[in-house]
């Protein structure tokens, strides 16, 4: 059974190794193609968008639109080292080879591929849910940090006697040299100097408050949006938002602080799990047969697996979600 197991684990590692390496050969020539493709798809976009706005066309946006949009917000936020469009596509396809060979892989062991192809299920849920934890925890954090950006906004946008909201943004991004939020505000600069169509500036904006999601930042967000555009005042309002987050934070320190414990008991699932099956593989023998045939060769082993792993990831993720309060209304 151990043989076993270790030649499986060779024809999984080759596997993968090959994968890689194809991958990394032809890495330029796929980033080269993307940006190709992506420059392409702006322009046919934007002469379709130029083209319904004179036919007093509207449009609405598709579910996958909606969808890539949002993974797409996700990576740029949990990704140290993101790249449009790119990431995206390494990212599904990964996964989608990940659960190829998993499934295989596991079936060819367990001599039932449905179960290989619900462990694999599995793997895309728990990957995807670590990034979606990731993207929380980022966004709790970048809701405290909101605060020194709106002081920061506030205090430079009074400080001129006619300001000028793209002048303002310009000063805050240097006034923040290594904020989080540099490079969202660089783009809202970008995008701001060059669009033409409104929604290109909303959608830069949108990806600015994403990667905080709070009430404070969609505020923020829509008062930015709305003296870009407009020219109006928004002076009083910048300072109410700013004297609104700082009070919610000294709100939240007196009623409530992170409870570390909570996560701690959910990390002993983690050990629990694997120990007690490492013993019952060890020093358990049932009529001659290893526990390894009961667990992964019984249909009622299979579903007891897949239960178990689903139940401790799911601990894991609600311990890790409801450990700290967002600062939010």
């Amino acid at each position: 059974m151990i043989f076993t197991i270790v030649k499986y684990l060779v024809y999984l590692g080759s596997a993968s190794i090959t994968s890689y390496a194809v991958y990394l050969i032809f890495k330029n020539t796929l980033k080269s193609l993307s940006e190709k493709i992506a420059v392409e798809k702006r322009i046919k976009k934007g002469a379709i968008e130029r083209k319904n706005v004179h036919l007093g066309v509207e449009t609405k946006g598709e579910f996958l639109e909606k969808a890539y949009r949002d993974l797409d917000n996700m990576l740029k936020v949990t990704s140290k080292n993101y790249q449009p469009t790119l990431s995206v596509q390494n990212f599904i396809i990964f996964h989608l080879v990940s659960f190829g060979i998993l499934s295989f892989f596991i079936g060819t062991i367990s001599k039932s591929y449905f179960f290989g192809v619900m462990l694999g299920f599995v793997f895309l849920y728990g990957n995807f849910m670590r990034h979606r934890l990731k993207l929380r925890i980022i966004r709790i954090d970048r809701g405290y940090q909101l605060a020194e950006l709106t002081g920061s906004f506030a205090s430079t946008y009074s400080g001129y006697v006619q300001p000028l909201m793209k002048t303002v943004l310009k000063d805050v991004t240097t006034q923040n040299e290594g904020s989080p939020f540099k490079s969202h505000l660089q783009e809202i600069i970008r995008v701001n100097q060059n669009y033409e169509n409104p929604d290109d500036l909303m959608n830069a904006i949108d990806s600015f408050v994403y990667s905080i999601n709070t009430s404070f930042a969609r505020e923020l967000g829509f008062t930015i949006y709305k003296s870009l555009t407009t020219q109006e005042f928004v002076g009083d309002t910048l300072a109410r938002i700013d004297a609104k987050i700082q009070q919610n934070i000294l709100d939240i320190k007196n009623e409530t602080e992170a409870k570390s414990d909570i996560r701690n008991l959910s990390m002993f699932h983690l050990i629990a799990f694997p120990g007690t099956f490492l013993v019952l593989s060890l020093f358990l023998d049932i009529t001659g047969e290893s526990i390894f045939h009961f667990q992964f060769q019984t249909a009622e082993g299979r579903a007891g697996f897949i239960l178990s792993v689903l139940s401790i990831g799911m601990s894991r993720v609600i311990a890790s979600w409801f450990l700290r309060q967002p600062n939010d209304y």
